[in-house]
């Protein structure tokens, strides 16, 4: 056999082992960021953070619940109004909206989708805001968080 082909052998083979051998990257789900906002009533949730369009179109489509501790941040680079659907939700969440430190509006209470009819529920942002918050359906009123209130994120 001639060198050539050994050559090509070798090169084929290590192409091979590097394929096959380095950890594939792009399966991975991307490593979830956390924090916690704090409202100036003194409440606090943890959150985890969004701040891709990836993450942010995932949002919590595919978690099964959330307990009374937990929320799911979503943090914009441009300022807008924001509309939130619940598509592939599985349980009600309430959504804050924020602006510049400030709630700016709530929606209480939204419900997945119907099982009967399919619908899908929208709401949309009063303003345009820079953080969104999903927490569990009722704690808002639990926790005393009306509109006007400070909000700080806290990473």
């Amino acid at each position: 056999m001639s060198r050539g082909f050994f050559v090509t052998l070798f090169a084929v083979a290590g192409v091979l082992a590097i394929v096959f051998l380095l950890p594939n990257t792009y399966d991975q789900a991307p490593t979830m960021k956390t924090g916690t906002v704090q409202f100036e009533n003194g409440v606090t949730v943890a959150v985890e953070v969004v701040d891709t369009a990836e993450l942010q179109r995932q949002g919590l489509s595919g978690h099964k619940e959330l307990t009374d501790d937990q929320g799911m941040l979503f943090v914009f680079d441009d300022l807008i109004a924001r509309t939130f659907w619940m598509k592939d939700m599985t349980f009600a969440i309430d959504i804050i909206w924020i602006y510049d430190g400030r709630v700016v509006g709530i929606e209480k209470s939204m419900q997945p989708p119907a099982a009967s009819d399919g619908t899908i529920y929208v709401a949309s942002s009063p303003e345009p805001v820079d953080h969104v918050l999903e927490v569990a359906a009722g704690w808002s009123d639990r926790h005393g968080v009306q509109v006007g209130q400070g909000v700080d994120v806290i990473d």
